[in-house]
């Protein structure tokens, strides 16, 4: 399986402090008509940290099962990782039973482990599960940053390892990888605001917060970038450049919440500690600007 393109990484609605299964089936149907790739569900951007066992099979079963149901079934990446090897194994194995596609497994955070303890982290989870696994590097959440040498070693002694997702925001990180790893492992932009950048360097595609907003418009950006059409893509980036940016004025997935609600009529609703991006607070209104400059945008009006 190769992974690549548009891929959202999916908000999970909330309500009363549930996971609203109806808003994020209606969101799978509407990612698979307006041109996403793939879909990450339960990963940071899905609060799948803040979800208990049993509220992630449910999220990840309803969307698995409304993908079927879709004309345009999409590929379906589910967010895994802990701290804890066993229970990282665990978490891949029911998403696995829930029918992923594909595992994001997050190297673990706080602990700190060597990156021998990373590369044996790895290595015990692919050996105890079979589905397909993208290894996702984010050291701003995890605390250790995946050095090359072990995402390397990793991929070239376990074939099942299909993309590296990469939030270190380092661009030379990627253009080394591009130039060591097979063209059968993806790479794959874990920061919007240097989504261009990325793909210059041998990036293969987005794993974007900004999808759940502008679906259409972050695959024409993908579209135009592999059609070799550089200065519209370019052209593109800029102009969503200011959502990018805005999507982070509070901790990730408040603004991109409060985005959406406004949008698809969901709940502004995230979880302890995380906090809702208020309506007429300072960040509502960049994140409101932002979205009506994209808004009046000549490219919105041609995907739309």
């Amino acid at each position: 399986m190769k992974i690549s393109g548009s891929v959202v990484a999916l908000i999970t609605p909330m309500h009363d402090d549930r996971v609203d299964v109806d808003a994020l089936q209606g969101l799978v149907k509407w990612h698979s008509v307006n041109c996403s790739d793939a879909i990450v569900v339960v990963g940071s951007t899905g609060e799948g940290a803040l979800l208990s066992e049993d509220e992630r099979k449910e999220a990840i079963s309803a969307v698995v099962e409304t993908s079927k149901l879709c004309e345009r079934r999409l590929p379906i990446i589910a967010g895994c990782g802990t701290i804890s090897t066993r229970n990282t194994i665990e978490m891949v194995q029911n998403a696995e039973q829930c029918g992923v596609d594909v595992a994001m497994v997050v190297s673990p955070c706080y602990v700190k482990p060597s990156q021998e303890g990373v590369f044996q982290h790895f290595k015990t989870i692919i050996d105890n599960t079979s589905i397909p696994i993208i290894i996702y590097n984010h050291p701003t959440r995890t605390g250790i940053n995946l050095q090359n040498e072990t995402i390397v070693r990793l991929c070239s002694e376990f074939h099942r390892i299909i993309a590296i997702k990469d939030s270190s925001s380092d661009l030379s990180k990627i253009a080394y990888l591009r130039s060591q790893l097979p063209d059968t492992v993806s790479l794959l932009s874990g920061d919007d605001a240097i989504n261009i950048g990325f793909l210059a360097q041998g990036g293969n595609g987005i794993i974007s917060v900004t999808a759940n907003i502008f679906p259409r418009l972050c695959k024409r950006f993908m579209s135009a970038w592999q059609n070799n059409n550089v200065g519209e893509a370019f052209e593109i980036h800029q102009t969503l450049m200011p959502v990018h940016l805005s999507m982070y004025c509070e901790p990730n997935p408040g603004p991109v919440v409060y985005a959406t609600s406004k949008f698809r009529g969901f709940y502004n609703e995230v979880r302890l500690p995380l906090l809702e991006v208020r309506e007429n607070s300072l960040s509502a209104k960049i994140i409101d600007e932002a979205i009506d400059s994209v808004c009046n945008s000549s490219f919105l009006k041609i995907v739309e």
